[in-house]
């Protein structure tokens, strides 16, 4: 039996505490796919020889010319260690004893009180013994950004609104879902540039995942 893949993958605080709480189980990362050559319909998910991937081509049949970019999240059954902003107890110099009770994870931090004397390393820089979530990959699609559901707004660990349930939103209630959609692209246009906004609805790749046990 293979073993599974491990891949880092980084969180900003808001979504790194909502994983801890148990409310974000879904993540959108752009795909590379040059949407101004192929259309739509010829944008097409599937399980290639290279991986999970996306075939994208000039025809509905996938290997008349296609180009397969393959998901760098893995596949169901993948790893992938968190990344977060950081800081070893004490100093770089501790770093060295590679020893994770003594990081801190400025996710934890009340920002109200934060010292800003602090120097918090970038998530980027974060090393795998550091980490301390790991999440196991569900399931891999890819899609247009603003083909999210609201459902899956839920699970991008947005709170339903006020008087709203599940339930409600299966029913297509129009107001909640809205107001939803409405939140998760403010959201996601704080952390992504011209291009890959909201607006722009590139190609994302949509990864369920559950986090592992500590």
């Amino acid at each position: 039996m293979t073993a599974p893949k491990s891949r880092p993958i980084l969180f900003s605080g808001p979504m790194v505490r909502a994983i801890l709480d148990g409310t974000k189980t879904q993540t959108r990362r752009v795909a590379r796919i040059d949407d101004e050559s192929f259309s739509d319909a010829y944008v097409q998910y599937g399980d290639g020889h290279s991986g999970i991937g996306a075939y994208v081509g000039e025809s509905e049949y996938p290997d008349d010319g296609s180009v397969f970019v393959q998901c760098p999240f893995g596949a169901p059954g993948d790893l992938l260690w968190v990344r977060e902003t950081w800081r070893v107890h004490g100093g770089q110099e501790y770093e060295y004893q590679q020893d994770r009770a003594s990081v801190m994870y400025r996710a934890d931090m009340d920002m109200g009180t934060l010292d800003l004397d602090w120097e918090w390393r970038p998530s980027i820089f974060m090393p795998r013994w550091a980490s301390r979530i790991t999440l196991r990959v569900e399931s891999v699609r890819v899609e247009r950004l603003r083909d999210i559901a609201a459902l899956d707004c839920i699970a991008e660990g947005l709170d339903l609104p006020i008087g709203i349930n599940e339930s409600d939103l299966l029913r297509g209630k129009a107001p909640a879902g809205m107001d939803l959609r409405l939140r998760f692209a403010t959201a996601w246009d704080s952390l992504h540039k011209p291009g890959n906004r909201w607006e722009d609805n590139p190609w994302v790749w949509v990864v369920g995942f559950r986090r592992e046990s500590p």
